[in-house]
């Protein structure tokens, strides 16, 4: 599993879009939502990654 690799900018932004946002009930569930499909479609990456090595390897 790889370290998840974040931009100094990228998490200005965020703090700050948090701070702007209210802290309601829904908020922590769409946060998550938003998580999980960060974490899915960097295995996807990673495991495309891997499948193109592996073509590259087979290749002659």
């Amino acid at each position: 599993q790889q370290p998840v690799i974040t931009e100094p900018e990228m998490d200005r932004k965020d703090l700050l879009e948090r701070k702007a946002v209210p802290s309601r009930p829904g908020n922590g569930s769409k946060l998550s939502a938003i998580i999980l499909f960060l974490l899915k479609s960097q295995q996807d990456d990673s495991q495309r990654q891997k499948g193109e090595a592996g073509d590259r390897c087979a290749s002659p």
